[in-house]
C-alpha cells in the first residue's frame, strides 16, 4: 500500500494508487485505515487521503505529510518529531500523548483539532489556520499561538468540499510539493 503510494507520488500519478483511494475508485468506499503500531519513520505519504486514519503507538518521526487529507484522524502515543505537514487538511483530528517536537504544520488546517496533549517545541504553526483548534493555555503562551495569521501574512482561504475547489486545492500543493522536489508538476486530471 506505501509503495504503491510512493509509485504514484513519483510517476505524477501515472503509475501507483494514492494512498486512501484504493477501492472501486470511489475515495467515500474506503474504509479508514489503521495504521497502529506500526514503523513509519521517514516515509512520504503526501497528498494521502486518510481520512479517519488511525496511528496508535506509531512512531512518524520525519514523516512527510504535505497537502494530505487527514481529517478526524487520530495520532495516539505517537512520535512524529520532525514530520511535516504542509499545506495538509487536519480538521477534527486529535493527537493525544503525541511527541511532535519540531514539526513543520505550515499552511496546515487545523480547525477543532485538538492539540492540547501535546509536545510542540520547535514546532511552526505559519500561516496555519488555527480556528476553535483546542489548546491549553500554556501552550499558546508557550507557543505563542495565535488564532490568525499576522495581519500582513496572507491567509488561506478555508477549504471547500465541491470536488472542483478540492481537485484546485490539490494541483496547488501538487505544485508546491514539486516545487520542493525540483520535478515538474503533474496536474490531476
Amino acid at each position: 500500500m506505501i509503495d504503491d503510494h510512493r509509485r504514484w507520488l513519483e510517476t505524477g500519478g501515472k503509475a501507483g494508487v494514492q494512498i486512501g483511494t484504493e477501492s472501486a475508485g470511489r475515495e467515500d468506499e474506503v474504509p479508514p485505515l489503521d495504521f497502529s503500531g506500526m514503523l513509519l519513520d521517514g516515509i512520504d505519504l503526501s497528498l494521502g487521503k486518510l481520512y479517519g486514519a488511525k496511528f496508535r503507538g506509531s512512531s512518524l518521526r520525519g514523516t512527510c505529510w504535505i497537502g494530505s487529507e487527514l481529517g478526524v484522524a487520530e495520532f495516539t502515543d505517537c512520535d512524529l518529531s520532525g514530520a511535516r505537514f504542509d499545506g495538509a487538511t487536519l480538521d477534527d483530528t486529535r493527537f493525544k500523548r503525541a511527541v511532535c517536537r519540531g514539526v513543520r504544520f505550515d499552511r496546515a488546517y487545523l480547525t477543532t483539532a485538538d492539540l492540547s496533549d501535546v509536545d510542540y517545541r520547535g514546532a511552526s504553526f505559519e500561516g496555519a489556520i488555527l480556528d476553535d483548534t483546542i489548546w491549553t493555555a500554556e501552550q499558546r503562551v508557550a507557543y505563542d499561538v495565535k488564532d490568525r495569521p499576522e495581519p500582513d501574512a496572507p491567509v488561506p482561504s478555508r477549504p471547500e468540499t465541491s470536488s472542483e475547489r478540492l481537485k484546485e486545492r490539490a494541483n496547488e500543493n501538487r505544485r508546491f510539493w514539486h516545487s520542493v522536489r525540483g520535478k515538474p508538476a503533474v496536474p490531476y486530471p
